[in-house]
């Protein structure tokens, strides 16, 4: 397999994956699941292909060109993985965050029933600032602050920056594992 072509072809998998799941309109919440799982596996695997190919091309490796190489293969995945989310959110399944919003609102209204009522609440949550407040007050903040934090170009950011991140940590694993161990059984 083309070192070059290994994060773009694991990428666009992924795409294909969950336009699949959209397509044949698996539950929102089980396409999400199905979706975070199969991202971080394939992830492990660009990097580790990545990080095997350079290690086998190379006559003498270091360990950092092969971190590199995992690195570079990796940012090629995560780009195309969050470009598509982001895609996806904004204009494919737009309803998805609104109604992770609404579920989480509705999961504050029955922990507040669940409680005595928006008065008991209040009590119990000793929290000052409740006082100055109404029940709808309250679930609209609930919304606005989801509507802040639960949008497409935050997903985006999210992705990114956790991807990229877990790209880190599984680049610098996989380079240490493949070259103390792996390589012996490889060859």
């Amino acid at each position: 397999m083309d070192l070059k072509r290994i994060g773009a072809l694991l990428g666009l998998l992924w795409v294909v994956l969950k336009t699949v799941l959209f397509n044949l309109n698996v539950d929102s919440d089980t396409s999400f699941n199905i979706g975070v799982s199969v991202n971080l596996l394939l992830l492990l695997i660009v990097i580790f292909l990545a990080v095997r190919t350079h290690f086998k091309s190379a006559v003498r490796t270091l360990f950092l060109d092969n971190v590199k190489a995992g690195m570079k293969q990796a940012a090629i995945y995560v780009v195309i993985v969050s470009g598509f989310i982001f895609i996806h959110y904004r204009w494919i399944d737009p309803q998805f965050l609104p109604h992770k919003i609404e579920t989480r609102v509705e999961a504050a209204v029955e922990r507040i029933e669940s409680q005595g009522g928006w008065e008991q609440f209040k009590e119990n949550a000793n929290d000052e600032r409740l006082d100055q407040i109404t029940y709808d007050d309250y679930l609209d903040d609930m919304r606005d602050s989801g509507q802040t934090f639960l949008n497409p170009a935050m997903a985006l950011l999210i992705a990114l920056v956790s991807l990229m991140s877990l790209s880190f940590l599984y680049t610098l694993a996989l380079s240490a594992l493949y070259r103390k161990v792996l390589y012996r059984f490889d060859n």
